[in-house]
Order: C-alpha cells, then structure tokens, then sequence
C-alpha cells in the first residue's frame, strides 16, 4: 500500500525512506480496462498521444527513485535490450560532434550504418537512422523498459490515474475520519459529493426556496423582497428592539445562510457497532490501530 501511496503521489523522499539508499527505487503499475471516458478526463492537447500508448485498454507506468529526492513518472514499453539504442546512449554519441566526426562515430558504434549515412550526416539524420534500425529490431532482442512519457510531462497523465486515500496501520484514526477535504474521510465525501450531484438536480431548488423563508433578498431592480416566515421576522424584530434601546438609530438584520449539500455532508459522522452502537470517539484508543 505504500508503494502505491508513492507512485500516485509522487512525493520526494528522504534517506530513511529507503531500504538501502545506495540501490534505486522502482515501482510498476499496470493499469487496464482504461475506457474513452477515462481518456476524456485528459487535457486535449494530450489525449491523442497517450491515447496511442494505451491501445486495448492496457498502460503500464513506473515511477522511478535513482536517489532520495524527486522521482520519475515513465511509460513501461518494449525497448531495445542493446543499450547502444537506448536514447541516452544515442545522445551520447551524437553530443558534440558533426560532420565526418559524427559519421565515423556512427559507423563504429553501428557498422550497419555505413551504406545509409551520408558523407557529412547531421545529428538528426544519425539519430532518424538509429531509430529505423531499432524500429526493425526483432522480439527476441527487445525487452520490457523504462521511456520517457509520450506528453513528456508528469502532469499530463495525472487525471487518468485514480486518487489513492491511504490510511496507515498505525495511525491516529479519528484525524483520517475528520470531514476536511485533505482528511481521507473527507476525500471519499468529495467523491460521494460528485456521484450524487447530478441525481439530486432539484435540490437546488429546494434549497432556494429554504433561502426566501430565512433571509430578505435584494431583487435585481434593487427592491427588497421579504418572503420570510413570520417567525424570523419576529425574532429579528425583537433583537432590534433590544438594540435600539441603547442605539435608537441602529438597525439589525438576521442572515441564516441556507445549507448546501457539500455542508450537509460535511456533517457526517461514523457509527461504530461493537454491540453497542456508538460514535466512533467514544470507542477510545482500540480503534485507532483499525
């Protein structure tokens, strides 16, 4: 579970996050079943390319630690197991030179590429050459590998994977069941909030009308309309009077803002049943190891 709390989250970890901080860290995750609608959810501008890397449904990423610090979203893909054709090795070759020096270079680390070069190639006709011969590479000598992200930006890819709520083991529960939206228990009500929403499209209305029984509204010409119930104005009335026994030119008005259906859920407690039903708080410390 931490290892997947990790890769969705990518955050930047310490010496004492490692086993061994000499050896790198590598996680794998395979997604699959990824429909249009999940495709959808990315920024269009990306969609078609990582659309391409994830034909049948099936897209394999791993997110690389060399050291402690910042790690590395990458595509899991077929790639050559001659390291020769790795793109950083091709940089390799091609960095710094041209010309004659750039194709006698070339030839050394790829023979094959003496008859397709031209006598004074350019570093994009070397690499453009290397890629055709690693293009023709047959299965046999390839290999499951780390490359670079089609978008080439982490962010790219971050609203097709899912939002991990992880909880510990061990842990103080009861700040996990808090109703914040950076508590987990709040994070499942945001996602509650956005399944229900467009199922409960009349709740607005409900809740507009509850707001003309509470509050005098400001109409759009200006003219105020108090459709209150008789019970607020009296109670309004009465806290003016007492004011205006002190302050005879002040005035008061009362605003109960109405509940939304975001501050209804943020109510929401957990009910715990051991044989005796009760909130969780008055469970004591047991369930904090939950």
């Amino acid at each position: 579970m931490q290892a997947l709390d990790i890769f969705f989250s990518g955050p930047t970890l310490k010496d004492t996050d490692f086993y061994d901080a000499r050896i790198p860290l590598r996680i794998e995750v395979t997604f699959e079943e990824i429909k249009d609608e999940d495709l959808a959810r990315l920024a269009e501008e990306h969609r078609g390319r990582i659309e391409k890397v994830a034909e049948g449904g099936r897209l394999t990423l791993s997110r690389a630690y060399a050291a402690p610090g910042k790690g590395v979203l990458k595509q899991v893909d077929d790639v050559p197991s001659d390291r020769r054709y790795w793109p950083s090795s091709v940089q390799e070759l091609v960095a710094g030179k041209r010309g004659e020096e750039l194709r006698q270079g070339a030839i050394y680390a790829f023979p094959e590429l003496r008859e397709k070069l031209s006598p004074k190639p350019t570093q994009k006709e070397v690499r453009e050459a290397i890629a055709e011969l690693s293009a023709n590479l047959s299965p046999a000598e390839r290999t499951k590998g780390d490359v670079d992200l089609v978008t080439g930006m982490d962010k790219s890819i971050q609203a097709l994977l899912p939002e991990v709520i992880y909880i510990p083991a061990v842990k103080e529960l009861s700040d996990d069941l808090k109703t914040s939206e950076s508590s987990s228990f709040g994070k499942l009500l945001g996602i509650l909030f956005e399944q229900i929403k467009p199922q409960l499209s009349d709740i607005d209305t409900l809740f507009g009308q509850l707001r003309s029984y509470l509050n005098a509204e400001v109409m759009p010409d200006g003219s105020l309309a108090d459709k209150r119930l008789d019970e607020v104005r009296q109670i309004e009335s009465l806290v003016q009077g007492n004011l205006q026994a002190a302050f005879p030119d002040a005035s008061v008005s009362i605003e109960i803002p109405p509940p939304d259906l975001k501050s209804i859920l943020s109510s929401a407690t957990i009910t715990v049943d051991d044989g005796v039903r009760g909130a969780f708080k008055s469970k004591g410390m047991a369930s904090a190891g939950l």
